[in-house]
């Protein structure tokens, strides 16, 4: 150990100006606050306000607070892991995240217009918003005072699914717009598209129609057809070809073909079953004859094995008697030898007893004798 030198001590902490900045770090960490914020009561709260600013440049927009809520009704706006502090530490700041998809609306006064692709996704939520409130009002209410039929919106997204099906097409029908060299297959996209829709629209009424023809309203006996027309007249059809002569001819010779290896199988299956059968009897009587004898003897082996069993019963009783008799024995053999003990030490102790009482009998006789003399 050297005396000259200053003592230096090791230490896992760091310089005070470090400490300082984490401390600092944590102090803004604990200072974040994370509000929960209720959308309906922040809508009730603040129905009807608006922001008063002079300031040309903020512009002013009207929102529809009924329509805002049924638009946006079931939309979350999630708080989790929401950081925005201001730290020297390099790390991911998470900002607001929604649960829910987003659905781009451009209004009258932008100056982008709306993309196909666009207008598609908003008609189609919109239309499932509709059948959702057509279907809660069907529930509630009356059917007669619907004025928008379920029907309608059914051809209205069957046209949609068109529109989606003929999306490549449309696409490449925009691009194409922008340029001069292909005007020509854009229009016959566009065309096209245009078929589709109206094919999807006729198909649709072809639907209600059969729907019309079905016999909604009468009894089952009186219903005409429950398959759409395409499909019947398709089936007619088949129907008469079948009835050719030369296909009722060809069908005849198979089914009488088929019926006579039917008739060969059935008599081939009667044959194996019977065969089956006598052959299970005769197992059976095999069996039985074997067993007559065992039968025979069978009463006279149950009674050897009754008086067997109670020979072995009585045997186990007087096997119990000779042991209890053995320990009684022991007993008295014991007791004996304890008796003989204790006479042997009494005869002892009386002889000794006896020779001691002889032995003072002669001394008081001598003293006596002396006495007298």
């Amino acid at each position: 150990m050297s005396l000259r030198k200053e003592d230096v001590y090791e230490t896992e902490d760091l310089p005070e100006d470090d400490q300082q900045m984490i401390e600092d770090e944590m102090n803004e960490s604990e200072e974040i606050e994370r509000v929960h914020i209720d959308v309906d009561n922040a809508m009730k709260r603040f129905k009807g306000r608006l922001l008063s600013t002079e300031n040309v440049e903020i512009e002013r927009v009207h929102i529809d607070v009924d329509n805002a809520m049924k638009r946006f009704k079931g939309r979350l706006l999630s708080t989790e892991n929401v950081d925005f502090s201001d730290s020297i530490v390099r790390r991911k700041r998470c900002g607001y995240g929604g649960g829910s998809y987003v659905l781009e609306v451009i209004g009258p006064y932008a100056d982008e217009t709306e993309t196909l692709e666009q207008k598609f996704t908003r008609l189609n939520c919109e239309i499932n918003d509709l059948a959702e409130s057509l279907r809660e009002q069907k529930v509630s209410e009356k059917p007669d005072s619907c004025v928008v039929h379920e029907e309608d919106l059914i051809a209205m997204l069957e046209t949609l699914k068109a529109l989606q099906m003929n999306k490549d097409d449309i696409t490449t029908c925009v691009q194409s717009e922008k340029k001069d060299d292909k005007t020509e297959s854009a229009t016959r996209s566009a065309e096209n598209s245009i078929m589709s829709g109206r094919l999807a629209v006729l198909e649709n009424r072809i639907n209600r129609l059969e729907q019309m023809i079905d016999g909604v309203g009468y009894d089952e006996s009186m219903k005409i057809c429950k398959i759409p027309i395409a499909e019947a007249i398709e089936d007619l059809r088949m129907r008469v070809q079948l009835l050719h002569p030369a296909h009722v001819d060809g069908l005849h010779s198979r089914i009488t073909q088929l019926l006579s290896k039917l008739q060969q199988v059935e008599e081939k299956k009667k044959e194996k079953c019977d065969s089956e059968f006598e052959d299970k009897v005769d197992k059976l009587y095999e069996m039985m004859s074997r067993w007559d004898v065992a039968c025979t003897g069978l009463s006279s082996a149950v009674k050897r094995m009754y008086d067997l069993r109670k020979l072995h019963e009585q045997a186990e009783h007087f096997s119990k008697k000779l042991s209890q008799l053995t320990g009684i024995r022991s007993q008295l053999a014991k007791t004996m030898e304890r008796e003989e003990m204790m006479l042997f030490d009494f005869r002892q102790q009386t002889h000794a007893a006896l020779e001691k009482l002889g032995a003072d009998i002669a001394r008081l006789e001598e003293r006596i004798n002396k006495l007298n003399s």
